[in-house]
């Protein structure tokens, strides 16, 4: 066999495997490297000092937890990064994360905190 055959042989083997691998198994892998970076967030988080960085760190959390489903946590880390937001004056940050919870409300299917939430960037903005 040439070599450019057995370059070629490869290249397709590699192609194959690729695409044959099951949606599953590449979920659950995306879904555990989340779950690591969320525990690693958490980690660096108990030690983070309270300003712009923390709540960009928060808010990178709570997407990792949004990937996994983990509404109730996301939540729960959203509002800490919007008390935050507010503590600092950070209106940008207060819009988006008023944003986000209106998303994550709706993906849980809790239409009246959806209302509620996207009710609020337009109120900061004064739209």
């Amino acid at each position: 066999m040439t070599k450019a055959k057995s370059q070629l042989l490869l290249l397709l083997l590699l192609i194959f495997y690729n695409t044959s691998l099951p949606a599953q198994v590449t979920t659950s892998t995306s879904a555990q490297w989340n779950r690591h970076f969320a525990d690693s967030l958490i980690m660096i988080l108990k030690t983070a000092k309270k300003n712009s960085i923390k709540v960009d760190l928060l808010h990178n959390l709570c997407f990792r937890l949004w990937w996994i489903q983990e509404y109730d946590k996301t939540i729960q880390y959203k509002n800490a990064s919007l008390v935050l937001a507010k503590k600092l004056n950070l209106i940008k940050v207060k819009t988006r994360t008023y944003s986000y919870l209106s998303n994550i409300y709706e993906q849980m299917g809790k239409y009246s905190q959806v209302l509620q939430f996207s009710f609020w960037p337009h109120k900061i903005l004064k739209l």
